[in-house]
């Protein structure tokens, strides 16, 4: 549900790529746009979280996600950077 799951984010929110800094999404809006697309596409994702460490405003999350078309398994590390209990910065890092 990209209704939900947008909710989340600051109205500014970016995706930041770990690997070489590039803003891979910029805003809310791109936000909804794309997931709303990758959603469409993976009709049957699972997302496990398979570690978090929390500290002050920043969260990192381990995330094992399934049900990704043509990948048996998706492993990623994502940093989320929250302000005022938005997301305003998510910075991935995928295995």
């Amino acid at each position: 549900d990209v209704e939900a799951f947008s909710k989340v984010f600051a109205e500014d929110a970016v995706f930041v790529e770990f690997s070489n800094g590039d803003t891979s999404i910029a805003g809310k809006d791109e936000i909804i746009k794309r997931f709303s697309s990758f959603f469409d596409k993976n009709s049957n994702l699972q997302s496990n979280l398979a570690g978090r460490i929390a500290f002050g405003n920043t969260i990192i999350d381990n995330e094992k996600i399934t049900g990704i078309e043509g990948k048996e398994l998706y492993e990623l590390v994502v940093i989320y950077e929250v302000r005022n209990g938005l997301i305003h910065k998510v910075t991935t890092n995928r295995k």
